[in-house]
């Protein structure tokens, strides 16, 4: 019997990769039997509405109490509840993983062992000394807070967690906001701190140097940082570079140098708007192809979109609010193992608010198998074909896939009725 995957559609029945789509009408008159079909067979063993067609996971957690700036009074990064984020930490990894407490679910990411080291990839393109206090957009400091709680809940000392944005610097307001004061540092330039280290890369004969298939055959020479590290935490910014999308790949363009060509040449391999030297930026991209080093493309484990400001019209001006959210700020963190997968649900979030976004590398980097590239059909059902994303809001919670997943799995341990199934599978039901 095929899985059902539960979509509000009009009245009438079709096939979404060999399964039933039902109407709500419809579904409801099959709830009662739901129950009983898990409880009695195979499929009990599948997580309900979690990975329909393996479709790759994407969370959102929204939270408006996360920050609470005024845009007049100081800077930005001086108004973010770090409790809360830390919070929607907790919340997006659990929903991510469908574990029930942290420490598992930041376990079940990461395939930590004594002594390994785990690097997070920052996004500081708007940090060019070491004061750091200006309003223009970096990764926020309780985002990475959050994170770190997260990996020393699990067992993973401070001084085994790095973190980096090889081309830029690190600012002294940024590691003065770390908590942890055994993280270690690495970027361009040293500023301050006995944590922190200068970069090197690898030379164009290492085997750690990848090639590139646009310009084809320059050699991508990733930061050391990357060859030295067991594990990878990409945190992309919400945020656009312009005319094109920035997010998870392109967070990555100051993580290697090239053998021959300067970074700003190499803008010309990845962005339509340039002089692409005859390259189909659909399937021969640079940023693909920087993905694509086993270094990073082996050892990225999990990618944290942090959305708690944003900014959906360029990357190098203050943070502003966003119209899709009441005018609001965005407040949200995504997560996902699946830097495509993501990267195309905060694309289609700075698309609603401004309008179409260029996004070669997207479709590039579905073609060499690094995730999946899809849109969702409207802003407002934010539903996808090929993306398993679920949207949670922490100030309006509803009964989400999410808990039907956990009403199946506590039917099967006895610890639920097939009735309290029908009443969740009924809630979500009327909730969308």
């Amino acid at each position: 019997m095929d899985m059902i995957y539960l979509e509000k559609k009009p009245n009438h029945t079709k096939k979404i990769f060999g399964r039933r789509t039902f109407s709500r009408r419809d579904f409801l008159k099959y709830t009662g039997a739901i129950a009983g079909l898990y409880f009695a067979g195979p499929l009990i063993n599948c997580p309900f509405l979690a990975w329909a067609g393996d479709r790759p996971r994407v969370i959102s957690i929204h939270d408006p109490d996360a920050t609470n700036y005024d845009y007049v009074t100081g800077y930005h990064w001086e108004y973010i509840n770090q409790n809360v984020v830390n919070n929607m930490m907790t919340q997006g990894v659990m929903a991510l993983t469908g574990k029930t407490n942290r420490a598992d679910a930041w376990k079940s990411l990461i395939p930590y062992n004594s002594g390994e080291v785990i690097v997070i990839k920052i996004n500081l393109n708007n940090s060019r000394d070491c004061d750091g206090n200006l309003n223009k957009i970096n990764t926020q400091v309780e985002t990475i807070n959050a994170i770190i709680d997260g990996l020393t809940s699990m067992g993973v000392p401070g001084d085994n967690i790095w973190i980096t944005d090889p081309s830029r610097r690190i600012s002294d307001r940024f590691q003065g906001g770390i908590s942890n004061p055994y993280i270690h540092y690495y970027s361009k330039d040293s500023c301050t701190g006995a944590n922190y280290h200068s970069v090197d890369y690898v030379d164009p004969d290492s085997p750690d140097a990848s090639v590139a298939t646009c310009p084809a055959g320059e050699k991508i020479l990733p930061s050391q940082v990357f060859v030295e590290a067991d594990h990878l935490i990409n945190v992309p910014l919400l945020k656009s570079h312009g005319a094109y999308v920035t997010l998870a790949l392109k967070n990555h363009y100051g993580s290697v140098i090239y053998e021959n060509f300067t970074r700003s040449e190499m803008h010309a391999y990845f962005n339509e708007g340039k002089n692409s030297a005859g390259c189909d930026l659909n399937k021969m991209n640079i940023l693909a192809d920087i993905n694509n080093n086993p270094h990073i493309k082996d050892k990225t484990r999990l990618v944290i979109g942090d959305g708690l400001f944003g900014n959906a019209h360029t990357h190098w001006l203050e943070t502003r609010t966003w119209e899709i959210f009441g005018n609001d700020d965005s407040n949200l963190l995504f997560f996902s193992k699946d830097p495509v997968a993501i990267s195309s649900v905060m694309a289609d979030y700075i698309m609603a608010e401004r309008g179409w976004q260029d996004h070669e590398q997207l479709h590039a980097a579905a073609s060499m198998g690094l995730g999946v590239h899809d849109h969702w059909d409207s802003f407002k059902s934010k539903n996808y074909s090929l993306i398993d994303y679920i949207p949670i809001d922490l100030d309006n919670p509803k009964v989400n896939r999410l808990d039907i997943d956990r009403s199946i799995r506590d039917l099967k341990a006895g610890s639920a009725s097939e009735k309290e199934v029908k009443e969740t599978i009924t809630r979500y039901m009327e909730g969308i």
